[in-house]
């Protein structure tokens, strides 16, 4: 299982989405998961409405390039797809998968060949985007406990990676997931990723400490 963190390993709160928060994830060889958006026709990386002040995509893919580990780019805007592209293949980033748009805009990102997860969670089932997806995006916004073993295997078996959103996304306690996911068979499996605000906390309590 990989894990990644959510808008970078952040320490405070001010840092996340911030090149600080994604150059120590990359130092701790830590994927991302992030916010894109389209700001005076360029990519940024902003949750919300975007300024001048924003980290350029550009910039955080250069952190990323070459990276082996999964990058999750959380898609904010309509119509970025070519020139997300753009930059992935500028830096050599192919371990990726996007999430997020809307269904017409899946369409295009699927005609471009971008990566995608569909979402899964208490409120949303599974689509007919499933097929074409590389994995799925599972939420529980309210619990997750139908988070399972099983509930991966039937995934996995199927050919498509997992993310799992981790509980404290949500302000939620994590450590029921955590020992949930504590299993062989999940934690030697690549094709699974846990998606969390505390990617030190989780490397170690999943993998020991270094």
């Amino acid at each position: 299982m990989e894990i990644i963190a959510h808008r970078g390993f952040w320490k405070t709160d001010v840092e996340k989405n911030q090149k600080e928060a994604f150059l120590r994830a990359a130092d701790n060889h830590i994927g991302s998961e992030t916010d894109f958006r389209d700001y005076m026709e360029k990519l940024v990386i902003s949750h919300n409405v975007a300024d001048r002040t924003c980290l350029s995509a550009d910039d955080f893919f250069a952190i990323y390039k070459g990276t082996r580990s999964t990058l999750a780019l959380n898609i904010k805007a309509d119509g970025i797809q070519y020139l997300l592209k753009e930059l992935l293949n500028k830096n050599n980033i192919t371990n990726f998968f996007c999430f997020d748009m809307s269904i017409p805009d899946t369409l295009e990102y699927i005609k471009s060949g971008l990566k995608f997860f569909v979402r899964e969670s208490e409120y949303e089932t599974i689509n007919d985007l499933y097929d074409k997806a590389d994995g799925v995006w599972a939420d529980g916004f309210e619990g997750d406990e139908w988070i399972t073993k099983d509930y991966i295997k039937t995934h996995r078996n199927k050919g498509k990676r997992v993310c799992i959103v981790s509980s404290d996304l949500h302000k939620r306690d994590y450590s029921s997931l955590w020992e949930r996911l504590k299993d062989k068979e999940i934690l030697d499996d690549g094709g699974v990723i846990l998606c969390t605000d505390y990617p030190d906390k989780a490397k170690e309590f999943f993998y020991g400490k270094d």
